[in-house]
């Protein structure tokens, strides 16, 4: 178990709040990473995660309840006054830095760091989205070598919370043979017999069928097959996707991908930090099996679930960013057992400049303003969110999709006035509402 001397951390943060002028509580019912001393359980000198007070919490390694509220995403933090971010962040009631933190934050205020351990993110284009063989001994190697030197920057920062691990695979079989006309079980089915992948599926229809040739045959439309031997050289080339065997068996066997993916991960971040706190990739809403976060569960402390995002304006889209859809969040804790934590999440607000923008658009920064009031008070009021990450700091127009995506500054770097005021008024009365 890792411990700090949190006295010694030469932190700034006592807790400069709080967190902006004018809340009831005084720098006294803080410790020094911003845990309410109110609700407490005995320090271990990490963060961890638990219950108390009748809700989900992190705990602070003073032992102190903490509740993480944070902006991400940093666009050019070399170009950026770190500073006048930090000041920004406080002044306007966030009391973390959030994922993607720059160094300068994460030496100041606390943040969850996150790594990168797969090309399929839904996000990717064309060229650099690709699959992996998660089974491939030489995967495991390079993965252990990712998570060996990010824990070597992360490990002995007091203000480091929790690993994730990141961004969005495409782990839905329909959406991903919809968007990419391919998926990993057909991936992993088209490599040769020497790969472990390929071994591996091959023993899992042997396991899944029973031995069962004929049944198998019949199931996989394959009359002339010989026997499962065959298979090891077989392409599959031409397989009915939708067929009801073939399909409960490749859901089946993407399980068992998930699994060994998160298996992977979760030991190598045992191993070169025991005892962090560990959190499970983005799983965007309605883009993945809740069988896999299920899965993810087994490995994690934390499960990441985030609506979102869409293009805007498109009507239809994105009615799951505007709306907090509390009995589906309940129902997907009570699968997974574990706290959830909203990494990524706003809505938009048209501007003349830039009438395309990322998750859904309002149409004004009024109503922007009034989504955020409405949507985080009704996070907050479920007691197994543990936090919520808003989407992101200064907007940045991206001319691959022809879309702002639109932060707390415009793209020059000037705050949209309004809208902070607002956003203020309402972190206060959050922290107001948690810290009664």
């Amino acid at each position: 178990m890792k411990t700090w001397n949190v006295a010694r951390a030469g932190l700034l943060v006592v807790v400069s709040l709080l967190y902006a002028k004018g809340f009831a509580q005084s720098s006294s019912d803080f410790d020094a990473m911003g845990g309410w001393k109110q609700v407490s359980r005995p320090a271990t000198g990490s963060w961890e995660v638990g219950q108390a007070d009748g809700r989900y919490w992190f705990f602070t390694p003073e032992g102190n309840a903490f509740f993480l509220l944070s902006v991400n995403h940093y666009p050019d933090p070399s170009k950026t006054d770190m500073k006048q971010v930090m000041d920004h962040l406080r002044t306007w009631g966030f009391n973390a830095a959030g994922s993607g933190a720059p160094e300068h934050l994460r030496e100041r205020m606390p943040y969850v760091s996150a790594f990168m351990l797969h090309d399929a993110s839904h996000w990717m284009p064309g060229d650099t989205f690709s699959f992996v063989d998660v089974f491939d001994p030489a995967y495991a190697k390079r993965v252990d070598e990712t998570i060996a030197a990010h824990c070597a920057t992360h490990r002995d920062n007091p203000h480091h919370v929790a690993y994730a691990t990141t961004d969005i695979p495409r782990w839905d079989l329909d959406r991903v043979r919809h968007f990419r006309a391919d998926d990993w079980v057909s991936f992993i089915r088209r490599q040769n017999s020497a790969t472990r992948g390929k071994q591996r599926y091959l023993q899992f229809l042997r396991e899944r069928h029973d031995e069962d040739l004929e049944a198998f045959k019949r199931a996989y439309r394959l009359p002339s097959l010989s026997s499962f031997d065959a298979l090891a050289d077989f392409s599959f080339e031409g397989l009915e996707l939708q067929r009801p065997m073939i399909r409960e068996d490749d859901e089946a066997f993407l399980a068992l991908i998930v699994r060994q993916y998160y298996e992977v991960a979760s030991a190598a971040v045992e191993r070169h930090d025991p005892g962090a706190l560990f959190m499970s990739e983005k799983f965007k809403m309605g883009e993945c099996p809740r069988e896999f976060m299920r899965i993810a569960a087994e490995y994690c402390d934390i499960v990441a679930y985030q609506p979102g995002p869409h293009r805007g304006p498109f009507p239809g889209q994105g009615e799951h960013e505007l709306t907090f859809y509390a009995d589906h969040w309940r129902a997907v804790h009570e699968a997974v057992q574990k706290p959830l934590f909203n990494p990524d999440h706003t809505c938009s607000f048209y501007t003349p400049g830039y009438p395309r923008t990322l998750w859904h658009q309002l149409e004004s920064v009024e109503a922007q303003a009034q989504h955020y009031d409405r949507y985080l008070r009704q996070v907050i009021r479920e007691p197994y969110i543990i936090g919520y990450q808003r989407c992101q700091y200064r907007s940045v127009y991206d001319p691959y999709r022809d879309i702002l995506k639109q932060g707390l500054l415009d793209p020059d770097g000037k705050p949209y006035p309004k809208l902070l005021e607002a956003m203020t008024e309402t972190n206060k009365k959050v922290w107001e509402e948690l810290y009664r």
